[in-house]
């Protein structure tokens, strides 16, 4: 048996993007492997619910299947994508996730590696319109793609103890580029009961319109399979204002790039996300190298992680830069038309991704918080605070520079700077210098002061801090003999929302000499103890009335 273990959730997703430009007001949604999700079942019940990711081999059934109107016009076909298929995961995993895909027909039901074309696909009992039929509720859809799924599988000697997935690879065209609503929407689908043993399957089609290919839908469709949420929009409906990373991502318009025939490498969080790589931390300024990420280098990097340390979740929201170069399967990052008009300024070059977690609802581990946004698929969802976003209007590439504005809404400075961006001359690496990284990753307080003291109206407790948003900090004001006057939290504190010249923040609170009850303290010696993790400072303040 292989190793392949997804433990995941089984919110409802949106399934695979159209092409550029179609409005669709009723599609089918899309699941996200919840094979697993009984095996840890505590963690569900503490509100988190545990990703193991995927490496090894994989042995995929891929049934083929007609319907009543519809036949698969050369089953041979299928052969060739399926081929480019496990080459595209074997390259973009670096070869960490091998799949074996095994085809089953009515006279072939245990399945084999081959095809001939002579074959002989299972017939579903009612015609396309049934299973495809937009007019369908979402349930409604559901309900009869499991029907399709029932029906088809129980007629095979496939079993879950011998095979990891199945695909359910049906005759006529996908939806997703006709928009045609008798036709098939491409789609994952977890069910409501299992047969021989599987509880989900993957539903694909033969062909897409125009001829376009349906490689990217497929390895899109398996995406969901291995644990990835959507990365566009989910919620808007006309698409051509809901691509959120563009042509750079599988999971979102990448999978149509040359009409679907050169899919885009899965983003480098995700990839992270499903262990098939670990990006290289930056903390201090310095001159990096970064190889082609197209193709594992061995020894130089593919991915470098920046935390946005000016940001109250500092662990959480960060920085990833990886090389795109159009090489492999990413050939076809220039091969794409947007409806919009939006067009990279260029394609090939260093992508700087902004990661939110806190906002995509996973906690520094990738554990996926419940009640979040990546457990409901709708990470990319909020225009004004994407998760998932790249940066500019494209690579960044020599002569540009990458500075401030490293936030969602681009008005808040993270103080990063990245420039110098320099490409070998055989293209295989990019160089690059990152400046001012100057805000500490932990909160420190550099100097607590107060003025005037002694005070005789007022007094401004100041604080000198390593970066701003301080977690648990908390100020409490005691007389000589230690009885409490007065306690001040950290929602008190006016942040002066600019940095110093060495990149410290100041904090202030002018306390009005009164205690909690509003009354006037009287003259005397008074101490304030400032606490913020296992830090405590003790200063003296002289009230002279």
């Amino acid at each position: 048996m292989v190793v392949f273990i997804v433990v995941l959730f089984g919110k409802i997703l949106f399934s695979a993007p159209p092409i550029s430009g179609f409005k669709f007001e009723n599609y089918p949604k899309d699941h996200v492997s919840k094979r697993d999700i009984l095996k840890r079942k505590f963690k569900i019940e503490r509100g988190v619910i545990s990703f193991t990711p995927t490496k090894g081999v994989i042995n995929l059934a891929v049934i083929l299947v007609n319907f009543q109107d519809e036949k698969i016009e050369n089953v041979k076909n299928f052969e060739a994508i399926f081929s480019s298929f496990t080459s595209y995961y074997k390259e973009v995993s670096y070869n960490q996730l091998n799949i074996n895909v095994y085809f089953v027909d009515s006279s072939t039901p245990s399945g084999k590696t081959y095809l001939t074309g002579t074959e002989t696909p299972f017939t579903a009992s009612r015609i396309m319109a049934y299973y495809g039929n937009d007019g369908n509720s979402n349930t409604e859809s559901e309900e009869r793609f499991e029907e399709l799924a029932s029906e088809i599988i129980l007629q095979t000697n496939i079993y879950s103890t011998e095979f990891d997935a199945i695909m359910i690879a049906h005759a006529g065209y996908g939806e997703e580029s006709t928009g045609i609503d008798n036709d098939l929407w491409s789609l994952f689908l977890n069910f409501q009961n299992s047969y021989h043993g599987f509880s989900d399957a993957t539903f694909v089609p033969e062909k897409e319109t125009s001829g376009m290919s349906p490689l990217g839908v497929i390895c899109h469709e398996f995406g969901h399979q291995l644990g990835l949420v959507d990365l566009y929009d989910t919620y808007t409906n006309l698409y051509e204002n809901n691509s959120v990373c563009r042509i750079w991502a599988l999971m979102d318009s990448g999978c149509w790039n040359d009409g679907g025939r050169t899919p885009a490498h899965i983003m480098s969080f995700n990839k992270w996300y499903l262990g098939w790589l670990n990006p290289i931390k930056i903390t201090k300024d310095s001159t990096k190298v970064l190889h082609k990420y197209e193709i594992s280098s061995g020894t130089i990097p593919l991915v470098y992680k920046i935390p946005i340390n000016s940001s109250p979740f500092p662990e959480k929201e960060f920085l990833l830069l990886s090389y795109r170069k159009k090489e492999g399967f990413d050939k076809g990052l220039d091969k794409y038309s947007f409806s919009d008009g939006w067009k990279a300024d260029q394609e090939e070059g260093i992508i700087i991704w902004h990661i939110d977690l806190n906002k995509m609802g996973l906690d520094e581990n990738f554990n996926i918080i419940k009640g979040g946004n990546c457990e409901s698929n709708t990470i990319n969802d909020d225009p004004d605070h994407r998760s998932i976003i790249f940066k500019g209007r494209g690579a960044f590439i020599e002569g540009e520079t990458f500075c401030g504005g490293s936030y969602y809404n681009e008005t808040d400075t993270s103080t990063i700077i990245i420039t110098n961006f320099t490409k070998s001359s055989d293209s295989n690496y990019v160089s690059f210098t990152v400046d001012t990284i100057s805000i500490e990753e932990f909160f420190v307080i550099k100097k607590a002061i107060n003025y005037p003291n002694p005070a005789h109206k007022y007094t401004t407790i100041q604080l000198t801090c390593s970066r701003p948003y301080p977690e648990d900090l908390k100020i409490k004001i005691y007389t000589i003999k230690g009885i409490p006057v007065k306690e001040i939290s950290k929602n008190d504190l006016l942040y002066l929302e600019k940095y110093t010249a060495d990149y410290n923040v100041v904090y202030e609170y002018t306390w009005n000499l009164r205690d909690e009850n509003g009354n006037n303290v009287p003259s005397g010696v008074y101490f304030y103890v400032i606490r913020t993790g296992n830090e405590k400072i003790v200063r003296k303040i002289a009230v002279v009335r």
